[in-house]
């Protein structure tokens, strides 16, 4: 009987922690921007003017607020628009990755 009750909550125990702890990464579509769209001179505004060429802008699908903003210097800036206004959500600036080493 006790070997019942053991299983049984070790059952229930792994499977609510297990729920728990669940993390799936799931794809996103993007639109790009055109150019010369009012949104895009707002991102652009936003992102401290850093839209140069070689700029790109993305708009998520099904999102109407996110926004990525992707540079020729391997720079990804996301941000959100709430409102009038876009913000920075984060940054990343692939330019300070190691490049062309193994590391094991």
């Amino acid at each position: 009987m006790m070997k019942k009750v053991v299983l049984f909550l070790a059952i229930v125990s792994f499977s609510s922690v297990a729920g728990i702890t669940d993390i799936t990464t799931k794809p996103v579509a993007l639109i790009a921007l055109k150019k010369n769209s009012a949104q895009y001179v707002d991102v652009c505004k936003a992102a401290d003017d850093s839209c140069k060429e070689g700029t790109s802008i993305w708009k998520e699908k099904n999102a109407d607020g996110i926004f990525y903003l992707t540079t020729s210097h391997l720079q990804l800036t996301k941000l959100k628009k709430d409102g009038d206004t876009y913000s920075k959500i984060v940054s990343w600036d692939f330019t300070k990755e190691t490049k062309n080493e193994y590391i094991p």
